[in-house]
């Protein structure tokens, strides 16, 4: 049973870092629709709405992206999840997000061993 909860955890921590990934290429094609949200939340006075800006938050959730696919440092990587989505919350006001969340501190918590690059390189 704890080999079905580790393959378990595993899926959903590649299917986090495959959601990041689209947030990021989502980001890269339409910087402009990036621009609008940011622009009508309530903390727009303090976020950069430039094209820079979102490229490198496309780029960092690219990252995120790649590392939890991968297995890379899953805790801190995590960690950094939730610091995103958070942000998402707060600026795009997507409740659906406080699932997403919710998996990115789980994985935070538990980590994640399997299907992880660095048991294919040893």
């Amino acid at each position: 049973m704890e080999k079905k909860k580790a393959y378990a955890i595993a899926v959903v921590r590649i299917a986090l870092g495959l959601l990041f990934l689209y947030f990021a290429w989502d980001k890269v094609q339409a910087p402009k629709a990036t621009a609008a949200i940011i622009e009508g939340c309530m903390f727009a006075p303090l976020i950069p709405t430039s094209n820079g800006f979102i490229y490198a938050i496309a780029l960092v959730e690219a990252l995120v992206g790649v590392c939890l696919v991968f297995g890379i440092a899953t805790k801190k990587t995590s960690v950094l999840a939730s610091i995103l989505l958070l942000s998402i919350i707060l600026i795009a006001q997507m409740p659906q997000d406080v699932v997403l969340l919710a998996v990115a501190i789980m994985l935070s918590i538990t980590g994640s061993e399997v299907l992880c690059c660095k048991n294919f390189l040893v």
